[in-house]
């Protein structure tokens, strides 16, 4: 059974008409912004987590992969909630974020 959380996330995107897909544990809202996509996991188990990547959020110049490295690591010592990955597959920086969302602080 969906929780209220869920309910109203789904609401709210239908209503901008983004679509999202329901899988058994949680659901997936993706969308392409300014050259990179964006998705957005909302885990239903106790239905307060939420789970935002971003994807292709920078691309990685052939020859400055091992400069990378060190950069998102001190990126990474400067930020709490966001953490910033070299995804060598496809050449990029992406980033991420856990949320604990409540119905009383989302809005």
């Amino acid at each position: 059974m969906a929780g209220l959380s869920e309910k109203m996330i789904i609401e709210y995107f239908k209503t901008k008409e983004i679509t999202s897909t329901i899988l058994d544990d949680y659901f997936k809202v993706s969308w392409n912004i300014e050259g990179t996509s964006i998705d957005v996991f909302f885990f239903l188990e106790d239905d307060t987590h939420v789970h935002l990547r971003g994807i292709n959020f920078v691309k990685i110049p052939e020859n400055a992969f091992e400069k990378m490295y060190k950069l998102v690591n001190d990126i990474n010592n400067l930020y709490n909630w966001v953490k910033f990955i070299v995804d060598v597959e496809h050449e990029t920086i992406v980033a991420r974020i856990d949320a604990v969302i409540h119905l009383d602080s989302c809005g």
